[in-house]
């Protein structure tokens, strides 16, 4: 069962239960359970943005590897060496 289902859930035996929000103990059960599902919402919203962005670094990290196999390939046959006035390539 999901979060929002449970504060559902929760919610709804309260309501069952016939809790008279006009006594201080139902004005404070009720407010709990408010408070549980403005949470709740925020987890839900929370736990949808960060599967977008595990989708997001998976997309960054698969263009990351065929940039790389593509670098690999086309300098396959130089050799790089430092002179003084800096990094050359050129065919081995």
């Amino acid at each position: 069962m999901e979060l929002k289902e449970k504060v559902a859930y929760i919610k709804g035996m309260m309501e069952g239960m016939e809790f008279d929000t006009a006594t201080k103990e139902g004005k404070l059960l009720a407010a709990v359970v408010d408070v549980l599902e403005e949470m709740a919402k925020e987890v839900t919203n929370i736990d949808e943005d960060v599967d977008t962005l595990y989708d997001e670094v998976d997309a960054m990290s698969e263009d990351l590897r065929t940039w790389k196999t593509s670098c690999s390939t086309r300098t396959a046959g130089t050799k790089t060496r430092t002179t003084r006035r800096g990094v050359r390539g050129g065919p081995v």
